[in-house]
């Protein structure tokens, strides 16, 4: 009877040191697999921050242009806009002196 207790004795004590080699196993694995999952999420989330400051630098470039364009534009039709203004002034006194004049060669 004490064979068969110190035999089920040995056969629980290696189960025990097997059940706790094969946590500390799966334990290692997980905490291995965790590890390369976080490098992986770094190096995307670097690369992704890499091409937010890319479209971030592009769009500033981008809007510092179409802003210099459009102060380009902008005088340029200002000036089409006195130019005309002008043209028109010019006109209407002349065709006004012409009215003033023809109404005093009438009277």
């Amino acid at each position: 009877m004490d064979a068969v207790r110190a035999e089920s004795a040995t056969g629980a004590k290696q189960l025990r040191e097997e059940v706790v080699a094969t946590l500390k196993t799966l334990s290692e694995t997980i905490t291995q697999t965790m590890r390369e999952l976080g490098n992986v999420q770094k190096a995307q989330l670097e690369a992704f921050s890499s091409q937010l400051g890319s479209f971030a630098k592009d769009s500033g470039d981008r809007l510092d242009s179409v802003r210099a364009e459009s102060a380009i534009g902008g005088k340029q039709l200002r000036e089409e806009v006195v130019t005309t203004l002008k043209s028109i002034s010019e006109t209407m006194a002349e065709t006004m002196k012409d009215v003033a004049a023809a109404e005093k060669a009438q009277l």
